[in-house]
């Protein structure tokens, strides 16, 4: 399988498929379900730092504050699996079968723009968060 690109979007290093959609698993799931974990765990064990923690921390404030975290964060990591099933879906469509070695191109037009609209998601998702937590209701 074809699993590097240039930026014209020629391969640049073959791995085997098994290799590869063992990779992408880890990837596309595992590193989102890590990310969910560990947040988790930090509600759990009450190791979160936040701006305010005192505030947002506060008994009658605790349970919305670990449940907006977690959902936050389950947020995330859903946009990183939808990312990372498109740049699957992109490399899947650059190994065409049976694949003549010509045929091979990746279509850095589409990687670039689910690129964008994942940082994007990244960057209004941090705002959400600072303003959240910046300021105390």
């Amino acid at each position: 399988v074809a699993s590097s690109f240039d930026a014209a979007g020629r391969p640049g290093g073959f791995m085997p498929r098994s290799v590869y959609v063992l990779v992408m698993v880890l990837a596309s799931s595992g590193l989102p379900l890590l990310i969910w974990w560990l947040m988790v765990r930090m509600t759990q064990q009450g190791t979160l730092a936040l701006p305010n923690a005192g505030h947002w921390l506060a008994p009658p404030r605790r349970d919305g504050t670990l449940r907006f975290m977690r959902a936050h964060t389950a947020a995330f990591s859903l946009a990183l699996c939808v990312f990372m099933a498109h740049v699957n879906w992109l490399v899947a469509a650059a190994n065409p079968v049976p694949r003549p070695a010509a045929a091979v191109a990746f279509d850095s037009t589409r990687f670039v723009i689910g690129l964008g609209a994942f940082l994007a998601f990244a960057l209004a998702w941090v705002i959400v968060l600072v303003v959240r937590f910046a300021r105390r209701r």
